[in-house]
């Protein structure tokens, strides 16, 4: 176990701060998978449903990878995190509602599911 003391001056050392492209870095994947979600909406409506997997996937790994990156490069911020909020409610709740909803077209058990989940 660390000491108080060892604690209280691991605390108090400043880490450096990030540059201007570290801070970018981590929000531009988040947009990245706001975008793929978005692109899983449209190609869901269009009736491609592969590709709509594909992109939700996509939005997936972006999603997971854009906190290990702001943790990794010290870019961890308040916007940053009220962002990737707004993406996980696209990414995770809207767009996959949606996929279903559109493929669940004529059978009017699953469509009535979604309505009542969104």
């Amino acid at each position: 176990p660390l000491s108080r003391a060892l604690r209280a001056e691991l605390k108090s050392e400043e880490r450096p701060q990030p540059s201007a492209l570290a801070l970018i870095c981590p929000s531009a994947l988040t947009l990245c998978a706001l975008c793929c979600g978005m692109s899983a909406m449209r190609a869901a409506s269009r009736g491609e449903f592969s590709g709509a997997l594909v992109w939700l996937g996509l939005s997936a790994i972006a999603d997971g990878l854009d906190g290990h990156a702001a943790r990794r490069l010290n870019a961890v911020t308040a916007f940053g995190g009220e962002l990737d909020s707004l993406c996980d409610l696209v990414d995770f709740g809207a767009a996959p509602t949606l996929v279903v909803y559109e493929w669940a077209e004529g059978k009017i058990v699953l469509r009535l599911y979604c309505i009542q989940s969104s």
